[in-house]
């Protein structure tokens, strides 16, 4: 056989490949899907055998050398000169047909033979058709595969869509069965949890009934069962060993701290007491005064530590009324004032009766003398700032004078 342009192995291996894949292809499609990719193989498998039939019927100038066993040059020249039948490619590149090539081995060089040859323009047109042919063929059995291969993807595509869905809802049945399973773990804890703190609440009322005196207010022992309980639920006691221990040391602790606060409060009723005496006895004071000292005298010894001294109590609260008791005072030196300057209205109408300013009937009129003095009254507690006894006398005799105009 001729070693020109042919390669038989190439070609044999580029078929085996396109093989192979259509057959992995056949594998995956359905049964119309695998004709086509058959028929698809066919077609390849007639325009390999096609080209290859082609490629055989003429040579390049290289590979006619080759079959020569010339030059290049000389194979040139010989196709030049007309002594090596050729013709030009579509590509503009010369090829010499294998009868040209058999005939220059038969006869040596000069004419390959009596019978003409086909002329170049129609060799050019036959191998142009016949390459045209293979083309179409080429790109149909192309055309074929990209369609199986779009099949493959789209089947391909549902398949892992299908397999996301089914993992999504595997997923979600977990997620759910692990809920519940959370669910009913939480469930068994609380319920565990309830019944330690009945078995608890038991072992406390217990306790409280023997140790805690009969008369503690319902909240107190509210607060010290709600004690109890947390700590021994700290403690995690779950039998009566463990839980008496913790039950006494906690019930010491709570009536030792009751007693001191009792302490504490009577402390601050004998100081809130005193203080108000103190209070009450200071001449003029009302009972508005006793309060505000009640709530300022309250308000002070809240803000002291609990452990402060009865002492501190003491002066912290005259502290706190010195003030209210300053206000009581000076009201009290106000209403001295004004009374002083209203027991001075009879003398001064005395003088004016002396001095002809009024006369004696209207001086031991009881009813104008009164409504005199409680007008005069008045108008005093209105004007009166912190004038002596002088100008509260002269401001006496304007009013009066005022009055009676």
């Amino acid at each position: 056989m001729l070693s020109g342009r042919f390669n038989f192995s190439r070609f044999f291996l580029r078929f085996l490949i396109i093989l192979c894949s259509r057959f992995l292809t056949f594998q995956t499609c359905s049964n119309g899907a695998a004709h086509a990719v058959l028929g698809s193989s066919f077609w390849i498998f007639t325009v390999l055998v096609k080209r290859l039939a082609m490629e055989r019927e003429s040579y390049t100038v290289r590979e006619a050398s080759r079959a020569l066993g010339l030059s290049v040059p000389t194979v040139i020249r010989m196709c030049e000169e007309g002594t090596l039948q050729h013709f030009v490619s579509p590509g503009g590149h010369r090829r010499i047909p294998s009868e040209a090539i058999t005939a220059v081995r038969t006869n040596g060089r000069g004419r390959s033979s009596t019978t003409p040859m086909p002329s170049s323009v129609l060799q050019n047109r036959r191998e142009r058709l016949e390459e045209l042919g293979l083309d179409a063929q080429e790109i149909r059995a192309r055309r074929e595969l990209e369609k199986l291969h779009a099949e493959q993807d789209d089947e391909a595509e549902r398949h892992a869509a299908h397999t996301r869905e089914r993992e999504t809802e595997r997923q979600c049945q977990l997620e759910r069965a692990r809920a519940e399973r959370l669910r009913q773990e939480r469930l068994k804890e609380e319920a565990d949890t309830e019944e330690r703190r009945a078995r608890l609440r038991q072992q406390v009322q217990l306790a409280l009934s023997v140790t805690l005196p009969a008369d503690l207010p319902f909240e107190k022992q509210r607060a010290l069962a709600d004690a109890l309980e947390a700590e021994l639920l700290r403690a995690n006691a779950e039998d009566a060993e463990t839980a008496i221990p913790i039950i006494k040391a906690v019930t010491d602790r709570f009536i030792t701290s009751l007693l001191a606060e009792d302490r504490a409060r009577q402390q601050r009723t004998r100081v809130l007491e005193s203080v108000l005496l103190e209070v009450r006895w200071t001449s003029g004071s009302t009972e508005v005064d006793e309060a505000k000292a009640t709530d300022a005298v309250r308000g002070v010894l809240s803000s002291l530590a609990p452990d402060a001294t009865e002492i501190e109590m003491r002066r912290a609260a005259k502290a706190a009324i010195a003030t209210i008791r300053e206000k009581i005072e000076q009201r009290v030196r106000r209403n001295e004032i004004i009374e002083s300057g209203v027991q001075e209205i009879v003398p001064y109408l005395e003088r004016l009766e002396r001095a002809g300013g009024i006369s004696r009937k209207t001086l031991v009129d009881y009813r104008f003398v009164t409504a005199l003095k409680d007008s005069v009254r008045t108008r005093l507690q209105e004007e009166l700032t912190t004038e002596g006894p002088a100008n509260v006398r002269k401001l006496v005799h304007e009013l009066v004078d005022g009055e009676l105009e």
